[in-house]
């Protein structure tokens, strides 16, 4: 009888098991199988399929080996010439060979050897004939650089022809560093960029930039199919739709498609939560996929709401939304695949705590989220323009977080700016250990402030993004500077209209690949200012802007001489407001001078001057001196001494509690 009870519980504990690992396939399915067929066809909004012009489709089939770290994969390229001009050579990006010691891609990390990774070809064939390939440095002139492959041909692909191409090749999945691998210490694997991918042939060239330290990625549009298999008890999200999935004896494979998308990410975990929300509108549903991290669950409506707030803020000021999912992958602390944007897919992560009034991993979301619209749809050039997407990118998430998030205190991570040595604490890069009292809220875009008030003049806005070899400079000429751009532009042509110009841009370059020039032309043109002053001063030079005002003085009585003077060589168009008891008197000033005068007569007595108040001059890097009044007054030089009192107060007492 022992026996027959052991046996007996003994089998429900193994069907315990065996439905736990069900269970996780299970929820596979229904995050993804619950399709709307009447809306979408293939994860696409029937009403944009018209939209996007195929030119580089995949058909991938892949297998995650977890203990080798390695993919063993094939795959179908369709091709279409859809240029006027004729082309006997190929080209491929192999960005996985980026992470080998001497690439262009090294030069801005510090590798181990489980950093290391590599795309081998073992088989290539153009229209089902062989081919050989060589690699291609004619960009990098770096001979250790093997992220681009040129092919050459025996006949030439006239313009709307097609071809057939087909690889076989394995990838090495690498400790994650930047995107790619896997997390130490978990089953979890983030493959991006992992596959060959076909350059961008415009203009009778092929763009085969070889893959940079700090710069993104370009491709084309079309139509992905993906066969991943991974072991039985994974879980895989990706950048396409659900549709299938069969079991074998320790593996299961699944089945993802997607149409009008420019590259294809995906993930394997064996431990991870899934939830499924929706965003309604008047007319649709958008599926929103969360795979979470157990630790991070308190985290999982935060995440959903987020999303929710993106959807709603971007289907109203910009554009509709045009697939039937988004994906969010909260990665684990110990991977660096955090904080990427793919089509229909984004990676974050959270905080070890994070307080909902700091907003984080909200304004991450947000960020990654906006670069659905911009990259993922506005599909530019991030190689040479990054700070089209990523400046779009950041403002948008800026105006979310001022919608949704209003009233955020002021923090920051104490790991990040005091490196306390011996202390494995600080190692930890999630936990924003200080955050002010309620009275001191956060402005809008203040870090990007920071960032460009540390480094105003490394860099323009116009430079190509890979000309930059460091990470400070790239980030300040293609996120800072750039937020700091929109938002001046805003406060000159105001909310409402700019916003409007955006959307324009949205629905005239969606699924197509728009440069920078359209982009301002398009600013101009929609704009009641004149604007060529601005682009000259803030997009094509790396100058300072400084105005002040230097002194008042009464000649006589109720007539004043105002100087104002420009400091640096900025030129910026400014209003000057002059307050007095009964009124407030403005004037321009709209030239490149450096001096300029205002005599003013007034019929009650002058309280101060002030250059620019409101703001739209967010490069001048000295507020301070914007202003005078003609009596002192003690409060802000009080009020500021009181606000660094409290910050070294607070500083204090966290080191003192370190030990």
């Amino acid at each position: 009888m022992d026996k027959i009870i052991s046996s007996v519980l003994f089998l429900v504990f193994a069907l315990l098991v065996l439905s736990q690992n069900e269970e996780l396939i299970e929820l596979q399915g229904d995050i993804t199988k619950q399709k709307d067929s009447v809306h979408y066809v293939d994860g696409i909004n029937k009403g944009f399929i018209n939209s996007y012009e195929e030119v580089s489709s995949y058909r991938i089939n892949a297998e995650l080996d977890i203990n080798e770290k390695i993919i063993k994969a094939s795959q179908k390229i369709k091709w279409f010439n859809r240029t006027d001009f004729k082309t006997n050579k190929l080209f491929f990006h192999l960005y996985p060979n980026g992470y080998k010691i001497g690439s262009e891609f090294s030069k801005g990390y510090k590798f181990k050897d489980e950093h290391l990774s590599s795309l081998e070809i073992s088989t290539l064939k153009i229209n089902h004939k062989e081919y050989q390939f060589e690699y291609d440095i004619t960009k990098s002139r770096n001979s250790k650089d093997s992220t681009i492959i040129r092919v050459d041909l025996d006949f030439e692909i006239m313009p709307n022809d097609s071809i057939e191409i087909y690889f076989e090749f394995q990838t090495k999945v690498p400790l994650s560093l930047k995107r790619f691998g896997y997390a130490e210490g978990r089953n979890f694997f983030f493959i991006s960029q992992w596959f060959p991918k076909i350059a961008v042939f415009e203009n009778e060239e092929w763009l085969n930039n070889p893959y940079y330290s700090y710069t993104n990625y370009y491709a084309d549009f079309g139509n992905y199919y993906a066969e991943l298999t991974v072991p039985k008890n994974f879980v895989v999200g990706s950048s396409g739709v659900f549709e299938s999935s069969s079991k074998c004896e320790d593996t299961n494979t699944f089945t993802f498609t997607q149409k009008g998308i420019h590259d294809f990410a995906w993930f394997a975990a064996d431990s991870i939560l899934t939830e499924t929300d929706y965003y309604k509108s008047s007319n649709k549903e958008i599926r929103i996929e969360l795979f979470i991290q157990p630790e991070r669950e308190e985290y999982l409506s935060r995440y959903s709401n987020a999303v929710k707030n993106c959807l709603e803020y971007f289907e109203k000021y910009v554009g509709e939304y045009p697939y039937e999912k988004v994906t969010l992958v909260d990665v684990p602390r110990t991977s660096k695949s955090g904080g990427m944007e793919y089509p229909t897919l984004f990676t974050v992560s959270a905080d070890l705590f994070s307080p909902v009034e700091v907003g984080y991993p909200e304004k991450l979301v947000a960020h990654e989220f906006a670069h659905q619209y911009f990259h993922g749809i506005i599909a530019n050039n991030e190689t040479y323009e990054g700070w089209i997407d990523e400046g779009l990118a950041s403002y948008f998430a800026t105006k979310i977080m001022e919608e949704y998030y209003p009233d955020l205190l002021i923090n920051f991570r104490l790991a990040s700016y005091f490196p306390v040595f011996g202390i494995q604490l600080l190692n930890y890069n999630e936990i924003p250990l200080i955050y002010s009292i309620d009275k001191y809220k956060q402005a809008p875009a203040y870090r990007q402030y920071i960032n460009y008030y540390s480094n105003p003049i490394q860099g323009k806005i116009s430079d190509s993004s890979f000309i930059h070899d460091s990470k400070i400079v790239y980030r300040n000429t293609n996120y800072s500077k750039p937020e700091l751009m929109f938002i001046s532009l805003e406060r000159i042509i105001g909310e409402r209209e700019f916003l409007q110009i955006i959307s324009e841009f949205y629905n005239r370059y969606k699924f197509k690949h728009p440069k920078g020039r359209d982009l301002i032309d398009l600013i101009k043109s929609n704009s009641s200012e004149e604007l060529d002053w601005f682009f000259d001063g803030v997009y094509n030079n790396d100058v300072r802007f400084d105005y002040s005002v230097k002194s008042i003085i009464e000649t006589d009585s109720m007539n004043y001489k105002i100087e104002l003077v420009r400091n640096e060589e900025g030129i910026f168009y400014n209003d000057i407001l002059v307050v007095t008891e009964n009124d407030s008197l403005w004037f321009k000033w709209e030239d490149s001078s450096r001096t300029k005068y205002l005599d003013v007569k007034t019929e009650s007595q002058l309280y101060g001057v002030e250059i620019d108040p409101f703001r739209k001059n967010v490069f001048d890097y000295n507020y301070a001196n914007n202003s005078l009044k003609v009596s002192s007054n003690i409060w802000p030089a009080l009020s500021l001494s009181i606000r660094w009192f409290f910050w070294i107060q607070n500083a204090l007492m966290v080191l003192g509690s370190i030990g």
